[in-house]
């Protein structure tokens, strides 16, 4: 269900960045009410994985075919407790490429996930979202 997602998506901004983004980039990124129509628009072309825990959403990772992560998200009561990299390890062994590398576009916080998984850095980017402007890393993983 896209607004659990986004619902899910917009908690875990607010609340796990909120120590690394000032108070108008968490509202830029992750807008309060969140946005349903734009996150079901953006999720159409995604392959998404969810984990669940008691029948609750406690995480979504999704893919943008053939092999860029676009989110991986946990719910704040469910950070660090391997659940993202459950999700991501998943999501990798569903991912059919053939030479090319596994991309994302990492923030200041997801990156050292990504590094501890073998990642490594092409370009460190500025991009702006919605007035904002935010510190981001282009990643790869090749396999």
């Amino acid at each position: 269900d896209c607004h659990m997602l986004a619902d899910l998506f917009t908690e875990s901004v607010h609340t796990i960045a909120a120590a690394s983004y000032t108070p108008s980039q968490l509202a830029s990124w992750a807008p309060i009410p969140p946005d349903y129509a734009a996150l079901h628009t953006r999720l159409e072309n995604l392959n998404t994985y969810v984990a669940e825990e008691d029948s609750q959403l406690v995480g979504f990772i999704s893919v943008l075919p053939p092999a860029h992560i676009e989110y991986l998200f946990t719910h704040p009561s469910c950070s660090r407790k391997g659940i993202a990299s459950a999700l991501y390890r998943h999501a990798i062994e569903d991912i059919v490429c053939t030479d090319r590398p596994l991309t994302v576009d990492a923030s200041i916080l997801s990156r050292p996930f990504f590094e501890r998984q073998g990642w490594t850095i092409l370009k460190e980017e500025t991009v702006e979202r919605n007035g904002e402007r935010f510190r981001r890393f282009r990643m790869a993983l090749s396999r």
